[in-house]
C-alpha cells in the first residue's frame, strides 16, 4: 500500500511539473517537447537536479541559481495539487479504465483552467489534445458511446454558441471568447449534455459572483474580462467525479416540480 501511493505521489507531481511546461509554452508558442527547460528570467537552462518536483524548488529557496530571479510558487503548487488529485482519484476509482478517463480529462481541464486564468485564452492545441484523448478513450473503454459524445459535443457547442450571439448582441460587447465555446464542445463529447448543463450553470454562478467580488473588493472595472473557461473546466470536473450522485437529486426534484 506504501509503495502503491509513493508510487502515485511521484507520478502525481511529475505530471504536475509536465503541466507546469505546457501552462508556460503553450500560449508563448513554444515546444513542450524538444525545448529543454530553462529559467524563465534569464533563459540558463537548468540542470536535471533543478527539475526535481518541489524538492528543487523548496532547496533553491524558489529563486535561480544562476540570476537569483524568482520563482513563482504556482509551480510547486500545481505539481502538489495534480499529486494529491491523483491520490484522490486512486482512491476514489482504483486503477480502472474509469480511473484513466477521469484522470486524463481532469489533466486536460487543469491546463485550461491553468492558461485561461493567467493569459485569458484557450489555445487550440490543448482543446485538440482534448478531442483526440477522448475519442481514444472513448475508442477503448466503450466504442458504442462515441456517437453519443459528439451529439453531446454538438448540443453543448450550440447551445453557448448561442448565449454567445445573444449576449453580444444584447451588450453590444463581446461577452464571451470563441474559445468557451469550443470548451464547451469538448466539455460535453466527456460529461454528457446534461451534466454539461449542471456545469455551465454553477460555472456561471461562480463566475459572477467572482466578477461581483472584484469589483467591490478590488475596484476592478467593469470591463475587466473573466476567465470562464477556468470556471467550465473546473465545474466539469467536479460534475463528471459526482456525475451519479447529481443526476439522483436531479431525478428528484424533476419528480417534486411536476
Amino acid at each position: 500500500m506504501n509503495e502503491s501511493l509513493t508510487i502515485t505521489v511521484l507520478v502525481g507531481l511529475s505530471l504536475g511539473s509536465f503541466l507546469n511546461v505546457c501552462i508556460y509554452r503553450i500560449p508563448r508558442s513554444l515546444s513542450i517537447v524538444t525545448l529543454r527547460s530553462f529559467c524563465p528570467h534569464c533563459k540558463c537552462q537548468l540542470h536535471w537536479f533543478e527539475l526535481v518536483p518541489v524538492a528543487s524548488y523548496i532547496l533553491a529557496r524558489g529563486k535561480c541559481r544562476t540570476c537569483s530571479g524568482t520563482i513563482s510558487a504556482s509551480y510547486p503548487l500545481v505539481e502538489i495539487s495534480v499529486g494529491l488529485l491523483l491520490v484522490f482519484y486512486v482512491y476514489k476509482l482504483g486503477i480502472s479504465p474509469e480511473f484513466t478517463i477521469v484522470t486524463a480529462y481532469s489533466l486536460v481541464m487543469f491546463l485550461v483552467a491553468m492558461i485561461d486564468w493567467k493569459y485569458l485564452m484557450i489555445p487550440n492545441t490543448v482543446l485538440a489534445a482534448g478531442v483526440i484523448l477522448g475519442v481514444i478513450l472513448r475508442f477503448w473503454v466503450a466504442p458504442w458511446t462515441l456517437s453519443g459524445g459528439f451529439i453531446a459535443a454538438a448540443f453543448a457547442f450550440t447551445t453557448v454558441l448561442s448565449i454567445r450571439f445573444f449576449g453580444n448582441m444584447f451588450f453590444k460587447k463581446e461577452t464571451m471568447g470563441f474559445g468557451d465555446v469550443k470548451l464547451a464542445a469538448l466539455v460535453g463529447f466527456f460529461i454528457g449534455f446534461q451534466s454539461f448543463l449542471v456545469s455551465l450553470w454553477t460555472a456561471s454562478i461562480i463566475a459572477v459572483i467572482f466578477g461581483v467580488s472584484r469589483q467591490l473588493f478590488l475596484k476592478a472595472p467593469k470591463e475587466t474580462k473573466l476567465p470562464f473557461g477556468s470556471f467550465l473546466a473546473f465545474t466539469s470536473v467536479v460534475v463528471m467525479l459526482f456525475q451519479n450522485v447529481i443526476n439522483q437529486h436531479l431525478g428528484r426534484w424533476l419528480i417534486l416540480l411536476q
